[in-house]
């Protein structure tokens, strides 16, 4: 676990358009420039993947490593929002809900975020003024 990034890192499905709404949201948003950034898919994201011990298949759930740990499904969601900072940190109460809870709502978009919102044909390529944000 040592071998961690100290700054946080978002791992999301790279094919996934509600996924890569929040990510658009997350560069807007984060105005520290604090959170980067990586597809599941990416080789930095399989080189993280290896080193920690997640839970869940990678492409079931957002993944957030901050402060030397691993966070997934609505926790992960919870943790970047508390990292963007402002009014956004607000939703870290919602820890109170036990992860059963928050997680069931959590994999129910999760499983069904393809019908809603569809698939990617490619991969988001990041623009000249946010690309160093990308790992």
């Amino acid at each position: 676990m040592n071998d961690l990034p100290a700054q946080p890192i978002l791992l999301f499905d790279g094919e996934c358009i509600l996924c890569n709404r929040m990510v658009q949201f997350v560069i807007r948003n984060d105005h520290r420039k604090k959170i980067r950034l990586t597809t599941l898919q990416s080789e930095k994201a399989c080189q993280l993947l290896n080193a920690t011990p997640v839970s869940l298949r990678p492409m079931e759930s957002l993944i957030y490593v901050r402060a030397g740990k691993v966070h997934e499904q609505s926790t992960a969601s919870l943790w970047v929002c508390y990292d963007l900072g402002g009014l956004w940190q607000i939703f870290i109460v919602l820890l109170l809900v036990p992860p059963f809870i928050r997680n069931m709502v959590y994999r129910f978009i999760a499983r069904n975020r393809y019908k809603w919102f569809g698939r990617m044909e490619q991969c988001m390529i990041p623009d000249d003024d946010v690309r160093d944000r990308f790992l």
